[in-house]
């Protein structure tokens, strides 16, 4: 076999993006905070993108008298006073000298003054207090972080009388548990990877002991059982009931065996429901409460608003600023010497400035068209409710829009919207269909809405099986399968029918 090298010639035909058109894809398909954080990233990185803000007067106005806005000492008295000896004319009494110093410190005073004043940014003063006061409303309104469990339960293991060995070791004990309050390892395997190996079975056993004494009720526990039983426990009483279905019988009530329950404790029917319901009032994530993740605000990209009796789309376009080249740096660009280094960059970043603008403006028109063509069709939603939501797909949008399939699904894509029926997110509206009887078609959307209305008014001691859903689905017209109910069932998180049943 022969090795060797060679060149040879191919044609071959290859798709290839231009770069303003990937950053149109990417602008396209972001939604609008990270369109602001793109656009902010932007602003900091190239000097000829600007923002575009009205213009405003930025010199302060005068008063009556017509006095500077400079402030400090009132101006010396008399042209003799600010005149030299030697510039006065003859009859003009030389100052004293205390009167020389005094004015010369005064003029050091107000030179000093206005030297500050050129110095400083002329801004509008308005704007600067109103920027200062969205900085401190900001301030006011970011939420305190809040307490961990570890933290919750640290302090009050610092509030009671423990040995300080008992106490380091429980606070490492603390520091091995789960958000919900559990431990997540075997005593054992913590006492063993404990510093200090000498602790007693007898410590280790009442430092688990504290923890399990201090609130919330239940933390500290190894297994739920622990969990729920620490609970009753401290709410003291008899409820040899409940602790029998807890140790015994937790995956018969998961099951709603409630016959085999009685049979099995003795006790009647009505005790076990009572005792069930009982054991429903406890935590069984009792550490949830803490550390709980900040809440995440939804900013909707389209807003649907009913005015003079029709509806109107628009985009929420308070987040995106207004943007432009710098004309300074324009021209600049158009004085500076073709093909020299500065030339180069200005073009750079001039060419990147306006790709950028372009493609939020191609993002908007192309977003606004989407939406009006969405809410065109699925008006009968804004009008009557989740029910009456058409069937719709992507491509029907597309061809009516005049855009590719693949431009509906990146605009939309993390977008919500805001309609008189609250927020959903824009693929809310993209659902399919399932035929009924007299060829008509059903949203999904609405097939559910009509599963939850059939399961809500059935008969609690005979609950319908999937089966018999259907058969209720068949009697309104629609036709679907069951395996399709059970998958709607199971979405919607509607137990089975033996789950459901109330004896």
């Amino acid at each position: 076999m022969r090795l060797d090298l060679s060149q040879r010639l191919r044609m071959e035909q290859t798709l290839r993006l231009a770069p303003q058109m990937i950053q149109a894809i990417e602008i396209l398909q972001i939604p609008v905070l990270e369109l602001q954080d793109r656009i902010e990233q932007e602003l900091e990185v190239n000097p000829v993108l600007e923002v575009e803000e009205p213009t405003m007067s930025l010199d302060a106005p005068a008063d009556d008298a017509g006095t500077s806005p400079v402030e400090g000492p009132d101006p010396v008295d008399g042209d003799a006073d600010a005149t030299s000896p030697a510039e006065a004319g003859p009859g003009v009494a030389d100052p004293a000298p205390a009167e020389r110093e005094e004015a010369s410190d005064r003029f050091d005073y107000l030179e000093e003054h206005w030297n500050e004043e050129l110095d400083r940014p002329r801004i509008n003063r308005a704007a600067g207090e109103e920027a200062s006061d969205r900085k401190l409303e900001a301030m006011q309104n970011r939420p305190a972080r809040a307490e961990t469990l570890q933290e919750h339960l640290v302090d009050q293991l610092h509030l009671l009388e423990l040995e300080e060995r008992v106490r380091r070791f429980a606070e490492y004990v603390v520091f091995n548990m789960d958000e919900n309050g559990f431990i997540l390892y075997p005593i054992e395997e913590i006492a063993a990877s404990y510093d200090e190996k000498n602790l007693a079975p007898e410590e280790i056993a009442l430092a688990v002991a504290t923890i399990q004494s201090l609130d919330p009720p239940g933390v500290g526990a190894r297994t739920l059982e622990e969990c729920l039983l620490l609970q009753l426990e401290r709410r003291g009483g008899d409820y040899r009931l409940e602790k029998l279905l807890i140790t015994n019988h937790l995956e018969d009530i998961q099951n709603n065996r409630l016959p085999k329950i009685a049979k099995e404790t003795g006790f009647d029917m009505e005790e076990v429901k009572v005792g069930i319901q009982s054991i429903r009032e406890l935590n069984p994530r009792p550490g949830t409460s803490f550390g709980s993740p900040p809440s995440h605000y939804i900013v909707p990209d389209v807003v649907v608003t009913y005015v003079d009796g029709r509806y109107e789309v628009r985009l929420e376009n308070a987040y995106i600023p207004s943007l432009r080249l710098n004309p300074m740096y324009l021209r600049q660009l158009a004085e500076s010497k073709k093909g020299s280094q500065e030339a180069e960059f200005l073009k750079r970043k001039a060419e990147s400035a306006r790709w950028l603008i372009e493609a939020i403006h191609q993002r908007q028109s192309t977003l606004q068209r989407i939406a009006n063509e969405v809410f065109r069709i699925q008006q009968d939603f804004l009008d009557k409710g989740p029910n009456f939501l058409h069937p719709l797909r992507m491509q029907e949008v597309a061809d009516n829009v005049g855009v590719h399939i693949s431009t509906v699904s990146r605009a939309i894509s993390g977008k919500y919207a805001q309609t008189p029926r609250g927020i959903f997110p824009l693929r809310h509206f993209f659902t399919g269909a399932a035929k009924s009887t007299d060829g008509a078609v059903e949203s999904q959307e609405g097939v559910r809405q009509k599963l939850l209305e059939i399961v809500s008014k059935e008969d609690k001691r005979f609950p319908l099986s999937d089966e018999d859903i259907v058969a209720k689905f068949k009697e309104a017209g629609v036709e679907i399968a069951r395996r399709t109910v059970t998958k709607y069932r199971k979405a919607l998180r509607i137990p089975s029918s033996r789950q459901r049943r109330e004896y």
